[in-house]
């Protein structure tokens, strides 16, 4: 017998059934997980690199071919647009559609990490990937107060803390906070009495701030990693840095 005849012989059967069918399409539509802002990717990313105060002629020379010439060589690029202004420098970077998109953030990130002759006074390159939770974020949050900016710094990074706990919230990003920076200032009459700049403060903070990587070290089938780690934990150890010593040691 085939579906059309048992349906006709059968109908109140077959009503009690698509009445069931919708029934349980209607509460599995209603209970269904949706996101408003599907991570949808675009296989595409953009470098932005500011350095205040530069034309964009300079932008381009020092910043934007030194960043487009470390990361031409990877992978499943389908082309690099680059957009010079005053003071900032736009990398625009798209994908082949096969490609790997996780792979490529890792190595636009490895890339970046190589580039270290950018100018001092220029900021760090900082990467972002277009996708779609990236470009309509579901909402802002404001903060404002009569507060000091270290502050405002804090509130803020405690309540990111707290919105990253909650769930179905997988990224929250904190704008228009200044980072945490350190000022050291020199007696331009104790430097002159000891022969000393400001460059030398510079140089021995720069040389004694840093962790470097020493190799490795075998002891029979063990292997250890030495590195020197020198980073300042905090403000006493730059107070108490020896900028130069004589011949005696003192």
């Amino acid at each position: 017998m085939s579906i059309i005849k048992f349906s006709v012989k059968n109908s109140p059967l077959v009503n009690m059934i698509m009445i069931i069918v919708f029934i349980v399409g209607i509460f599995t539509l209603r209970d269904i997980p949706k996101e408003s802002m599907p991570a949808v990717d675009f296989g595409s990313f953009i470098i932005v690199a500011f350095y205040q105060g530069v034309s964009p002629a300079e932008i381009e020379t020092l910043i934007v071919k030194k960043i487009e010439d470390e990361i031409s060589d990877i992978q499943d690029i389908n082309f690099i647009s680059s957009t010079a202004q005053e003071g900032r420098a736009v990398i625009y970077i798209e994908f082949e559609p096969d490609a790997d998109i996780d792979k490529a953030q890792n190595d636009l990130n490895t890339e970046l990490e190589k580039v270290k002759d950018l100018p001092d006074d220029a900021e760090d390159p900082w990467l972002l990937r277009l996708n779609m939770r990236e470009i309509a974020e579901i909402c802002d949050v404001v903060l404002a107060g009569d507060f000091s900016g270290n502050t405002m710094r804090v509130i803020a990074e405690n309540m990111r803390d707290g919105m990253l706990n909650l769930p179905y919230i997988s990224k929250v990003e904190i704008r228009g906070s200044r980072d945490r920076e350190i000022w050291v200032e020199g007696d331009a009459v104790k430097l002159n009495e000891h022969g000393l700049t400001l460059e030398d403060i510079s140089t021995a903070i720069k040389m004694r701030n840093m962790n470097m990587p020493g190799g490795t070290v075998k002891f029979g089938k063990a292997e250890f990693i030495v590195r020197s780690v020198g980073e300042f934990s905090n403000t006493r150890e730059i107070e108490e840095l020896v900028i130069r010593m004589d011949e005696n040691g003192r």
